[in-house]
């Protein structure tokens, strides 16, 4: 007989599988199985209806499969075990087609390193090889935003299956599904060391369709993920000692190599290392902790770059990937607007110098937001507090940022997990979730400016009401697990989920 937790295994599975299934006529398939698809896959045509039914069918199951777990979770009294769960949801994206055309392009990337050329002056465009009819339009004549230590992995992928670029991209999943492993164990860890209950930030955060589905199944996002909450939990892994401080930063600044923005979690380690050691902030204890955290970041990134070979140009090319105009991008909403009035609606989405006008102005407020967060996180005393603020951090530098994915929220969604307790906070996020996978097609499409977001949006707050709302509200925290702490009186009704 099966358990509650193993029938949800087995409905999210079934899910990923229709999903990984489906992918393989729907997702970013060779554009040469448009015209020669082999063997049985020649017995639908890309991108047919039946195909497309498979993948909804599997997307409503691992969707609700989600839903249920929140529940049964939110509502347990002790600790769960979620990690065989999520090894076993995320394990049929591995043999999937990618969702979206992004590990494609890291192939490419890693091509141009072998090929001799710089990646981050270089575009995809310079290859003669099989791959570059694979990159889309965007990304041909574009260089790479990748740090070295994604574009060594991208590399190493290509070498060993070159010239069968298909199973470089099944190469590539491998990685990031160790991290989601990885991830999966540093939450329940991290968790554990002060107290709170591990379960529901793995729930919320990595059983999430987001990381199970959207970038297990073909971004990079969780390689960074896994980097920065790593360091974070060796920072503070014996009640906060410098070497754990430098130590932790440096995996953060691998990180950086990755994407870019991991540096936010460099800056916050500071205050939740600070908070960890439980001692007051003297404006000198607090330098003398930059100055670590940004050491310790800068030398395993300067190290690793000088044995890449690759120089710092993927500084100059982090905000490279400019060419979408998405309205979930706020500065952009704001150019939008802009020429909508001044051109018209139908040319609100033309790239010019107004959107380009009104990023620049939202990379300054991002810039401004994330000094007040990172201010305001040396004055809490709470762990909770300091997660939150870094999750909302990088929640901060996605939506100002100048493109808006919905694997991005990955680099988030850990921190904010673990910061997280009240039931408006988890609905939020829940909703977000929700609404950014029912808007975005397997071949990485979005519709979230079509008809359909409205729709999207609506069945995504009713999934969240649901979730909520069938929690019980007798409160059960008192009966937490050993090393959970208990927080009394704490339920739905005064709007805080028990932690």
């Amino acid at each position: 007989m099966l358990t509650r937790r193993g029938w949800l295994t087995l409905a999210g599975s079934a899910g990923t599988t229709l999903v990984a299934v489906s992918s393989w006529w729907v997702g970013g398939v060779p554009i040469w199985f448009r015209t020669n698809q082999p063997g049985v896959l020649s017995w639908l045509p890309p991108h047919s209806g039946v195909a497309i039914t498979v993948y909804l069918a599997g997307l409503a199951l691992l969707l609700g499969a989600w839903l249920a777990l929140g529940r049964y979770v939110l509502a347990a009294a002790q600790q769960i075990e979620l990690r065989p769960l999520i090894a076993a949801w995320a394990a049929p994206m591995l043999i999937s087609m990618p969702m979206g055309r992004d590990l494609w392009v890291y192939l490419a990337h890693g091509w141009l390193v072998q090929s001799g050329f710089d990646p981050y002056r270089d575009s995809p465009a310079v290859l003669d090889s099989a791959i570059r009819s694979e990159v889309s339009a965007r990304w041909l004549h574009m260089p790479s935003p990748y740090g070295p230590l994604w574009i060594e992995t991208a590399r190493l992928g290509g070498v060993l299956t070159d010239p069968h670029f298909v199973v470089g991209t099944f190469l590539l999943r491998l990685p990031v599904y160790a991290a989601l492993l990885v991830l999966s164990w540093l939450v329940y860890v991290l968790a554990g060391r002060f107290g709170l209950r591990g379960d529901r930030a793995v729930w919320l955060a990595l059983a999430n369709p987001l990381a199970v589905l959207l970038t297990v199944g073909g971004h990079n996002d969780l390689v960074l993920a896994a980097l920065a909450v790593g360091g974070v939990t060796v920072a503070v892994r014996r009640g906060g000692t410098w070497p754990d401080l430098v130590a932790g930063s440096a995996l953060i600044g691998l990180a950086a190599l990755i994407k870019f923005p991991a540096l936010i979690a460099l800056a916050f380690v500071v205050p939740i290392w600070l908070t960890a050691r439980g001692t007051g902030r003297p404006v000198g204890l607090v330098v003398k902790a930059v100055a670590a955290a940004v050491g310790g970041g800068l030398a395993s990134a300067g190290l690793v770059t000088a044995l890449s070979g690759l120089g710092i140009g993927w500084v100059r090319q982090a905000s490279a990937d400019n060419s979408i105009v998405n309205w979930q991008s706020l500065p952009t909403l704001a150019g939008m607007s802009v020429n909508a009035v001044r051109l018209g609606v139908h040319h609100a989405t033309a790239l010019n110098d107004t959107i380009r006008f009104w990023r620049s102005v939202g990379s300054l407020a991002a810039a401004v937001i994330l000094l007040a967060l990172w201010y305001f996180a040396l004055r809490r005393l709470r762990i909770t507090d300091c997660f939150a603020l870094l999750g909302i951090g990088f929640v901060v530098a996605i939506v100002f940022g100048q493109t808006f994915q919905p694997w991005y929220l990955c680099w988030a969604l850990p921190f904010l997990a673990l910061g997280v307790s009240s039931a408006v906070g988890i609905g939020l996020i829940v909703t977000l979730s929700l609404f950014e996978m029912l808007v975005t097609l397997p071949d990485g499409r979005g519709l979230e400016d079509r008809l359909w977001a409205l729709p999207a949006l609506a069945v995504a707050v009713l999934g969240a009401w649901w979730l909520l709302r069938s929690i019980p509200r007798d409160g059960d925290a008192d009966d937490a697990g050993p090393g959970v702490r208990a927080d009394r009186g704490a339920d739905l009704r005064s709007d805080q989920l028990p932690h």
